[in-house]
């Protein structure tokens, strides 16, 4: 019995760890692409990203609205796809070339985070 209520409240509080760092680290890293957004789009464009002008707004405006709305609970199973593509994006595009170790590594446990709120949802603790 004790192993029942133990279990969902873990579940619960798991998931409620997940989306605060979840949404945290994509509300940080979305204000900051916003916050100077000509310079990412010209530092992104001298990566090699195509059609960075409409690409890296957009990303921009997935990674700081989506954390919002995966950290209060909201709308999250869409808020965590679309943080799980541009975390493929992000892997395959950008990071890939520069290996596993510094490379890839931090953007691989992203998406793995928003798989995972994605798949089971966002547990009992949220706003809405």
């Amino acid at each position: 019995m004790l192993e029942g209520v133990f279990y969902y409240a873990s579940f619960d509080l798991a998931m409620f760890i997940i989306r605060v760092v979840l949404g945290l680290v994509f509300i940080v890293h979305g204000f900051a692409k916003l916050k100077n957004l000509k310079g990412t789009i010209s530092m992104m464009g001298g990566m090699g990203i195509p059609i960075t002008g409409i690409i890296i707004p957009a990303v921009a405006l997935i990674e700081f609205f989506g954390g919002i709305l995966v950290l209060i609970g909201f709308y999250t199973g869409w808020a965590s796809l679309l943080l799980a593509i541009v975390m493929v994006g992000a892997i395959l595009i950008v990071k890939m070339k520069k290996g596993f170790v510094n490379g890839w590594e931090f953007d691989l446990s992203l998406l793995a985070m928003a798989l995972s709120v994605l798949f089971t949802g966002p547990g009992a603790w949220v706003l809405f």
